[in-house]
């Protein structure tokens, strides 16, 4: 199975953007990388990145100093993707079960 990166952009919003990325790491069998840009949030989301994310191998944080806007902040996500395939993902998503795996296979 191919590895597929998964774009997530953040700016603040810390509830629902650490919903979205723990229902990814709970729901994702597929291979991934996930990686989050931060576009520049209050410390609190910075901090949870810190305490729960950088020990991941298959997750990077790219922090921001400032928003740099949804395009830009993509286009920085892709420059560091490696896998086959790259989906942008919104923060207030919650993904499900198999999810993945049943998006590449279609």
């Amino acid at each position: 199975m191919d590895k597929v990166s998964i774009i997530v952009l953040v700016w603040n919003k810390a509830k629902i953007s650490t919903q979205c990325i723990a229902s990814i790491i709970e729901s994702t069998k597929h291979p991934y990388e996930l990686i989050i840009i931060d576009n520049g949030s209050e410390p609190a989301l910075d901090t949870y990145f810190a305490k729960k994310l950088r020990r991941r191998n298959n997750i990077k944080v790219i922090r921001n100093s400032r928003n740099e806007g949804f395009p830009q902040g993509c286009n920085i996500g892709m420059q560091h993707a490696t896998g086959k395939h790259v989906l942008l993902l919104n923060n207030d998503t919650i993904v499900t079960p198999y999810w993945l795996t049943r998006m590449v296979s279609s």
